[in-house]
């Protein structure tokens, strides 16, 4: 996982990372961040750009995640620009997490024109005296862009996350929870009375375990209804969803039909999760097993969800990516 601030400190460094940007928010160093990223990569190539701009234990996925600095450490630079652009981007309120995604494109060592074209989604972190790093990073791959790809991004920025002094508001009263396994599906619904605990080490954990039970409830809703089921009560309005071979979408509508709109046998095993230290941004990655109709094959998909926790008081998916894993 992602050496984040851990919870205590970063509570108490909220206040030192706001007026840190003041001058210049949150979201634009992180843009600026990611552009810089990019440059690096275009002049002195990826290998030097992926192993200064990935934190220690940055993710990356070949085609399933591992340590990114330790893959690219034992590579040769690969020949050719690899170049992108943030077209969207979204911080936490505290500015510890964010997430950046554009277009990419790769082009060729004779520069006879882009080869290769794709969109990428980066987790940015950063501490109170360190700067931003990547912690999980994935892409897809799709012919060219009919608009707005590289020389042509409109940029977006994602919604604010206000920073609020004083004690953290207070939940529901009730809890529930799914589970599914591989062989076979359990549904479960537990309740729990009082807020979140006010220990910033306990609350910590209590949101990424309520973020995990979303997670799990969307796994539950796809394998019984399908995306039309589990994206309108899961996902944000503004849900962005990324698959192989296509464009990335905006919003429920087109969210769903970017998926199998039949009930799918699915699991998530997640590798990774986290939290921002103001509890309102996070996210978790690992590998998408599909169970094929009929057969007993298991198409197996790289992921990576990010989390927006609503004014509702729920934990809503924001950006949904898969990477599915090269036939054999």
């Amino acid at each position: 996982m992602p050496r984040l601030v851990p919870a205590v400190l970063a509570v108490l460094a909220a206040a030192t990372l706001v007026r840190a940007d003041e001058a210049g928010s949150a979201l634009d160093s992180l843009v600026q961040a990611e552009k810089a990223f990019s440059a690096q990569s275009v002049e002195q190539g990826m290998k030097t750009a992926f192993l200064d701009n990935l934190a220690d234990e940055g993710v990356i996925f070949r085609p399933g995640p591992i340590n990114g600095r330790s893959s690219w450490a034992a590579r040769r630079n690969p020949p050719g620009t690899l170049i992108w652009e943030p077209s969207f981007a979204e911080v936490s309120a505290l500015g510890d997490v964010g997430v950046s995604t554009g277009p990419w494109e790769y082009r060729p060592p004779d520069s006879s024109g882009a080869v290769a074209y794709g969109h990428f989604v980066s987790i940015w972190v950063r501490g109170e005296k360190t700067p931003w790093k990547v912690a999980v990073d994935l892409g897809i791959s799709h012919d060219r862009p009919e608009r707005g790809g590289l020389g042509a991004v409109e940029f977006r920025p994602g919604p604010e996350h206000p920073y609020h002094e004083g004690p953290p508001p207070q939940h529901s009263t009730k809890s529930g929870g799914v589970s599914m396994s591989f062989g076979g599906v359990g549904f479960g619904v537990g309740t729990g009375g009082g807020g979140p605990p006010e220990d910033p080490y306990r609350r910590n954990a209590w949101e990424v375990n309520r973020m995990m039970g979303a997670e799990r409830t969307l796994a539950f809703e796809l394998h019984g209804k399908g995306a039309g089921r589990a994206y309108p009560r899961i996902a944000t309005e503004d849900v962005r969803v990324y698959r192989d071979g296509a464009e990335p979408t905006i919003g429920i509508a087109e969210g769903i039909l970017q998926n199998d709109g039949k009930p799918q046998n699915i699991e998530f095993v997640p590798f990774g999760k986290s939290v921002s230290g103001t509890w309102d941004f996070g996210y978790s990655y690992g590998l998408v097993l599909r169970k094929v109709k009929g057969t007993a094959r298991t198409d197996s998909s790289g992921y990576l969800h990010v989390w927006r926790h609503t004014g509702t008081d729920e934990w809503k998916l924001s950006l949904d990516v898969e990477s599915a894993f090269p036939k054999r």
